[in-house]
């Protein structure tokens, strides 16, 4: 889970005006935007990972955030069905990529799951149940890789990972506030990300690196304490469309 070997990324479009924000518009900079994705992919491959790049789907801006299409678990890929309609065709080319690599299932029953509200701890799932992903989504995802899921209400989050995401098998960023302080009890150990840092309660961690934004030195420096190096990535122009660092990429190993 966290010493992924591939990742799968796709390039963001230039018609980024477009994107699915809750503010209902988007002022990303398609130009900046493609450099940090650039410094992203880099960044992984510097943190020893293989990566796939995918080619920008063209008109479609959320393309980009390819997590919300595919969840791994076990050597084996289950193929999501997008809460936001207009998404669901990205998952076909996701897809086509991810079947020469692992094995891929289809979601069965009529449920909709975004990547972006799968936590993962160990063999336990908590998915949030948000307003991509409903309780079809989530039970569809339990009978898929037969684990424990926990559903969890995201409130006015988008997903659940914008708010929390987990950093080991037994450790979660959580945005203060966000969540009730009871989500993770006799789980997982709770790091709180001040309201001020709140881009950094999602995070990447790979092996001994964690992959955040800059510019959030409370979270960075709980981070250090245990033990991980922080790598700054900035994605701000992700941010303008409610994406962040894991949103761009499926990893596995």
């Amino acid at each position: 889970m966290f010493n992924p070997t591939h990742a799968l990324v796709r390039q963001p479009c230039a018609e980024l005006g477009g994107a699915l924000t809750r503010r209902g518009w988007c002022d990303a900079e398609p130009t900046l935007a493609a450099r940090q994705h650039a410094s992203y992919v880099a960044a992984l491959r510097a943190a020893g990972l293989k990566v796939t790049v995918l080619p920008a789907l063209k008109g479609q801006p959320d393309a980009c955030f390819v997590e919300d299409c595919a969840v791994v678990f076990n050597g084996r890929a289950l193929l999501t069905r997008p809460g936001a309609v207009v998404r669901q065709p990205e998952v076909e080319s996701v897809g086509r990529v991810l079947k020469t690599k692992l094995e891929c299932l289809d979601m069965d029953g009529a449920g909709r799951l975004d990547g972006g509200d799968v936590l993962r701890l160990g063999d336990r799932f908590f998915v949030g149940r948000s307003s991509r992903s409903d309780a079809g989504g989530i039970e569809a995802l339990g009978r898929a890789f037969g684990v424990e899921v926990v559903a969890v209400d995201v409130g006015d989050a988008l997903h659940l990972k914008s708010v929390a995401t987990a950093i080991d098998e037994d450790c979660v960023l959580v945005l203060e506030g966000a969540l009730e302080p009871d989500v993770f009890a006799g789980v997982a150990r709770v790091l709180s990300v001040p309201r001020q840092e709140a881009v950094a309660a999602n995070v990447l961690r790979i092996g001994a690196s964690v992959l955040m934004p800059p510019g959030c030195p409370q979270t960075a420096e709980q981070i250090n304490a245990l033990g991980w190096e922080v790598v700054e990535v900035d994605a701000s122009e992700f941010n303008k469309m409610d994406g962040a660092l894991t949103c761009l990429s499926v990893c596995w190993s």
